[in-house]
């Protein structure tokens, strides 16, 4: 059996269940890191500085917003995504909107990881650098790394969900990509 096998009666395998265990004890483990670094550095503000190779965005991640439309069009919410490039390609990593909004999943067990070597998808600088603020919460101001879009129909693993990625199509939302059912 494979650790991300699922069972379909919503359950899921235990494989699985320590898997996301420990996926989630390594996340806190190096969100404290980071904020022991940070405290460092507030500290000794002179002699202590914090480096980080990103590309904008939040935290140490370029970050990579996505529109996800109701049926009618107007917007159901937006989707703030951390973007990652390494020597095998990029990563992102998003929320699967049918995991919270259908199957009432918490945010933090409804993540998507998405590799461009695995899921196909590339990256555009239409929008790099620049600042969007939320809508619905203009305390969220965001440095885009650009947008997204995927070549292939992609499927969340937990609830099945099949969905793709493209730039938005509304010049007023530039930078902006959008996530459709597929």
């Amino acid at each position: 059996m494979h650790p991300l096998d699922i069972v379909h009666n919503a359950t899921t395998s235990s494989l699985h269940d320590e898997m996301k265990a420990r996926e989630r004890a390594d996340a806190e483990k190096r969100r404290a890191h980071l904020d022991k670094q940070r405290a460092v550095v507030k500290q000794n503000p002179r002699e202590a500085r914090l480096y980080s190779h990103n590309l904008g965005g939040v935290h140490t991640h370029a970050s990579v917003v996505i529109k996800v439309p109701w049926k009618d069009g107007s917007t159901k919410t937006y989707i703030t995504c951390e973007l990652s490039v390494d020597h095998e390609g990029l990563t992102l990593i998003t929320v699967c909107p049918s995991c919270v909004y259908r199957h009432h999943r918490p945010v933090a067990e409804s993540q998507l990881t998405m590799r461009s070597w695995h899921r196909r998808f590339s990256l555009d600088s239409f929008g790099e650098g620049e600042l969007w603020v939320n809508p619905q919460n203009p305390a969220e101001v965001i440095q885009l790394a650009g947008t997204i879009e995927t070549h292939e129909v992609q499927t969340c693993p937990d609830c099945h969900y099949r969905f793709q990625i493209e730039k938005s199509r509304d010049p007023r939302e530039r930078g902006l990509c959008v996530m459709r059912e597929a």
